[in-house]
């Protein structure tokens, strides 16, 4: 009787050994779950403010490429115009020494 009591006894220190270990990886294992959560919501925000930003430089971007276009544009026009007065000026010299 002693020793089925004994066993008895054993068992449930045993099983109550078992039941505070995993108790303890339970709460081990949600502590870390909501340590992940906290990182994947942080995460997540980061991820929309660099998507925002990204937006911003690529609307500024865009500008800068129309800015950038808009001012060859200008300048191949200005060369044109100069290229036609110094053809008209080369003229001018070449009838005015023809003259002389």
């Amino acid at each position: 009787m002693q020793l089925s009591e004994a066993r008895l006894a054993q068992q449930t220190v045993a099983s109550a050994q078992e039941k505070e270990s995993s108790l303890a990886e339970r709460q081990f294992l949600i502590a870390e779950t909501l340590d992940e959560q906290k990182r994947f919501e942080m995460l997540s925000k980061q991820e929309g403010d660099l998507r925002s930003q990204l937006s911003l430089y690529s609307d500024k971007f865009e500008e800068f490429q129309e800015t950038l276009t808009k001012s060859n544009q200008a300048f191949a026009s200005f060369k044109k115009e100069m290229d036609r007065v110094s053809d008209f000026w080369l003229m001018f010299v070449i009838t005015m020494c023809t003259y002389i």
